[in-house]
């Protein structure tokens, strides 16, 4: 009982970081001309965060 418990537990804590992981990787472009208005970027700024939103889970 105590060994399903633990698969469990991970299975949900690996869907819910590549629910999380998924959604900032792909909803920064998405959201990009809300957050550039809000905090009055130019266009390179907001495609220099979209960027690095993208490559970020890559360079470890």
């Amino acid at each position: 009982m105590y060994r399903w418990f633990i698969v469990a537990i991970a299975t949900l804590a690996l869907t819910v970081g590549s629910f999380v992981t998924s959604f900032v990787t792909y909803g920064m472009g998405t959201i990009a001309a809300f957050y550039q208005v809000d905090w009055q970027l130019t266009q390179f700024q907001t495609g220099f965060i979209s960027t690095m939103t993208n490559v970020g889970p890559y360079v470890r």
